[in-house]
């Protein structure tokens, strides 16, 4: 019984159920303690095993993050390369270009220098022809000519004296004579000639010795006239 402030009340009732809950928290306490000694063994053994799994999986992580690192590394690499490509493929296109008309102006020339050369090639296998054709026709003359032309006879031809010289013709080149037929014409008489004497040069010199030179001889003209017998010659009136 317990009495506040002039009120009493009975708190008996709430010292039995204290009792009561203390007992119940004591069995309580006693069933945790025995579970708590039954876990940890477990708990421990499942922790480890946990642990020795986390460890593996932290270093697999690790490893692929290394890993991937190294794969973005690579990719990072491979964009540059495919950049540079790109930047190159435009040339590679222009050269291209290039090569394929390079190549079809040589295929152009190549086919214009094989018609040539099958032309020449033919016109060539026509010239062998006509050279056959003319030593054949060459040597069938000579057996022909060997055949009826004899020794003595072929002289003429060359076989003998080919290389010999005539000899000079004589008379072809004197003057011409005067036709004595017609004389008596006073046209187709024959010129007199006159012959030039030279004058001696006279030099008037005293000479201091008595040494003398002689003046050159005096030459004298003479006109010569033809003698030609005149011969009469009927002209018709």
């Amino acid at each position: 019984m317990v009495t506040i402030d002039g009120a009493g009340f009975d708190w008996s009732y709430i010292a039995d159920d204290e009792a009561l809950t203390n007992m119940a928290f004591m069995a309580f306490s006693d069933s945790e303690v025995y579970i708590d000694n039954t876990c940890s063994k477990t708990c421990l053994k499942n922790y480890k095993t946990l642990k020795t799994q986390y460890d593996e999986l932290r270093v697999e992580f690790n490893k692929s993050e290394s890993n991937l690192a190294k794969y973005k590394r690579g990719l990072a690499s491979v964009e540059e390369q495919l950049v540079h490509y790109k930047k190159n493929e435009s040339l590679l296109n222009e050269n291209i270009v290039v090569l394929k008309r390079d190549i079809l102006i040589k295929d152009s020339e190549i086919a214009v220098l094989k018609s040539k050369l099958e032309k020449i090639s033919k016109e060539k296998d026509d010239i062998e022809i006509q050279i056959e054709k003319f030593e054949k026709a060459s040597k069938s003359l000579d057996k022909l000519i060997g055949s009826q032309i004899t020794d003595k006879s072929k002289r003429g031809l060359g076989y003998v004296s080919y290389n010999a010289i005539p000899p000079p013709y004589t008379g072809r080149f004197l003057p011409l004579k005067i036709d004595l037929s017609n004389t008596g014409l006073p046209e187709f008489a024959e010129p007199s000639v006159e012959s030039y004497e030279v004058k001696p040069i006279e030099v008037d010199w005293e000479s201091e010795g008595e040494d003398e030179v002689e003046s050159p001889p005096e030459i004298e003209r003479k006109v010569v006239e033809p003698s030609v017998d005149k011969v009469e010659v009927d002209i018709p009136k």
